[in-house]
This record gives C-alpha cells, structure tokens and sequence, in this order.
C-alpha cells in the first residue's frame, strides 16, 4: 500500500503536466484500495479474528466479511478495469491522431472521464444493497442465534439476468479496449523505432515521436501487459460465477473456485503494487518528483 500511496501523491502533483497524469492518478487511487481492501480480506479471514468474532460475538465471519469488503474490492477491481482501459484507449487516440490530440484530450474531459469510471464501478452496489441482507438467523443444531448474509428471494432470478450485463460492461468489453490498444502500440512502437533508426543512420532529423512520447507508449504498453496477465484468474472467476450464481457465496465448498478466487485476490494486489516500478523507469516526470518530494536530488 506504501507504493500506492507514493503514486498517488506524486501523480496529484503531475496532474497539470498532461492529461493522462490524471488518469494515472485515479488509478493510482483504485489500486491503493484494491490494497487496503486485500489486507482487510486476508485479515479478516484468519483463523484467530474468525474464532472470536464466531464463539464471542456470534458472527458468521466469512458472510460479514463479503459483503463489508469483497463486494467493495470488486467494486474497485472494476474501476480498475475500466480506468486501464481508458488509458490504453487514451494513448491509443495519441498516436493514431497526432495532430488532433490536444482538442480531443483535454483536462476536463479525462476528469469527467474517470469520474465516470468510478461511477460505473461503484453502480453494483446498488444491487448487492437491494439483493443483500445481515440478519440474526437461529441455528438449530448450534442452538443460538449468528449473524449471516441473508438473500433476498429475487436474488437469483436478478442475477442472471444482470450477470451477462455487467461481465460485458466491467470485464470484456475493458479486456477487449486493452488487448487492441496495446496491439496498435506496439505495432506504432516498432514502426517508430524503425524510422528512428533508418533516420540515424541517414543522418536525417527524427521529426517525430519524441524520446518523451516512446517512453509513454512503453510505460502504458507495460502496464497492459501486467493488466492482461494479472486479471486471467479474476476473469475465470467472474466467468464460472455469472453463469452459476449460486457459487457466490459457496466457493468455499468448491476446491477449484476457492484455488481461482484467491488467485484473483493475489493477482490484483500484484497488479495494484507493482506498477511503481513501471513509472518510476519509464517516466523522467514521475522520478523527478519522486525524488524531489521524498527529499532526494531530482536529476534536473
């Protein structure tokens, strides 16, 4: 969480050098608590804090726990997603209109922009707050009354309705923007290089796509790349579970689903921290206002 607390402070100062500072500091945001709420996850769920909230206080920890913090880490999986998809299309639209860059990205729409990825993101709430209850529930065989997640009686019948929905919206809809974005870098990269080469050794003026520009491309190449990767085990899971609602809360009982669900929570919090790396190496911006802002000399 450190790494993300770091990237959002020095992208908050990026924020008026170019607009995709901006989404990098929305995502920045997401991925501190895609943190925060892996930590709350995997704290919650351990064998001590279960044992007490279940014999003393009578909580079933594991419902509890899925509503006051899987449901938000979906949430923020989700704008995560979205806003990765944002800037790939983002820098996509840099390279494929050079000329018009500047009237089609401006500050104001990237904010508006990412203000409504964290609208789209948060929007399932609404149903797990309508589908979803805590209530006391008698157990017979234990005698007493323990507090668990209760569903509502339309719960499946809406969920399979909206599951196709939203694995569209949040999930292959982002993948696909992702996978062609980063395709069409990578294709432009090559062919910049490639005319940065044949220009050197003609002696000829490089007039376009600066050093500055290829290291931007790389950096958001690699954050795809990363994205691609980490979120196999999170798209298998929301796969399985929207076509079988009923897993949602059973996982526990299906070896294979719980191996998947807690490789997604590894993957993301992996995906969420490492990309402090992939900024500081890539972007002369970021490392000199990491440096001057953690007291160290900026290379300027």
């Amino acid at each position: 969480m450190v790494t993300n607390v770091i990237n959002v402070v020095v992208f908050f100062k990026l924020r008026k050098n170019d607009p995709i500072n901006i989404s990098l500091f929305g995502l920045a945001v997401s991925d501190f608590l895609i943190c925060l709420t892996t930590l709350g996850f995997f704290t919650g769920t351990s064998v001590w804090l279960i044992e007490i909230l279940f014999n003393k206080f009578r909580i079933q920890p594991i419902h509890v726990i899925y509503l006051a913090i899987g449901v938000p880490h979906s949430e923020c999986v989700r704008i995560t997603l979205l806003l990765t998809a944002f800037i790939a299309s983002q820098r996509c639209i840099c390279v494929v209109f050079p000329l018009h860059v500047k009237r089609l990205i401006t500050h104001r729409r990237v904010i508006v922009a990412v203000v409504i990825c964290y609208i789209l993101g948060l929007t399932d709430i609404i149903q797990v707050g309508l589908m979803n209850r805590l209530r006391w529930i008698y157990h017979p065989f234990l005698n007493t009354t323990i507090l668990s997640h209760v569903m509502m009686d339309n719960f499946f019948s809406v969920g399979v309705i909206l599951a196709p929905i939203k694995l569209t919206i949040f999930l292959l809809i982002p993948f696909a923007a992702v996978a062609v974005s980063t395709g069409v870098l990578v294709s432009n990269l090559k062919r910049v290089i490639v005319f940065r080469q044949a220009a050197v050794l003609s002696s000829a003026p490089v007039a376009v796509d600066q050093p500055k520009e290829i290291k931007i491309s790389k950096m958001v190449i690699i954050i795809c790349i990363l994205y691609i990767i980490c979120y196999i085990p999170n798209i298998a899971f929301v796969i399985l579970v929207s076509f079988t609602p009923d897993t949602n809360l059973q996982y526990s009982q299906r070896p294979n689903l719980q191996l998947i669900f807690y490789s997604g929570f590894l993957m993301d919090t992996i995906n969420s921290s490492v990309n402090i790396w992939i900024y500081y190496f890539n972007s002369s911006n970021y490392k000199n206002v990491f440096k001057k802002t953690f007291c160290m000399k900026s290379d300027e």
